[in-house]
């Protein structure tokens, strides 16, 4: 089975708070803000990804409904018998990004539903530094 880095666990509010004051200024000198993402990664058995893959398409339609969403990736690879799934959301603010975690239905609340062992799904949460 492929094993994705455990980092610490700490709360997503004190991760965002981390980036916003931890790494200093961003690129984005025209904004107040710069983007926010949340990338969650998982590891997964191959038999499972067809219904993945669909949950991912369904999630989908629920995503755009988000205001300041930005943009969402999903990128996967296969490793033996494992399937290795990469989701990035990036959002125009922090606090969309808070909502989103608090209220909305994560991917990583997906993955759960779905049978994907808590272990194996791994969130963090990064700013654009471009």
């Amino acid at each position: 089975m492929a094993v994705l880095e455990k980092h610490p666990s700490v709360s997503p509010s004190e991760s965002l708070e981390r980036l916003q004051f931890g790494l200093g200024r961003t690129g984005y000198k025209e904004y107040a803000e710069s983007p926010w993402a949340i990338v969650v990664q998982a590891s997964f058995p191959e038999w499972m990804w067809a219904g993945v893959y669909y949950s991912w398409f369904s999630l989908k339609g629920h995503l755009q409904s988000y205001y300041e969403l930005q943009d969402f990736y999903f990128f996967a690879s296969r490793t033996e018998d494992q399937i290795l799934g990469m989701w990035g959301l990036g959002f125009d603010v922090r606090s969309a990004l808070e909502q989103y975690v608090e209220s909305g239905y994560t991917v990583a609340q997906m993955l759960k539903s779905m049978g994907v062992p808590e272990d194996d799904i791994h969130v963090s949460f990064h700013r654009d530094f471009s």
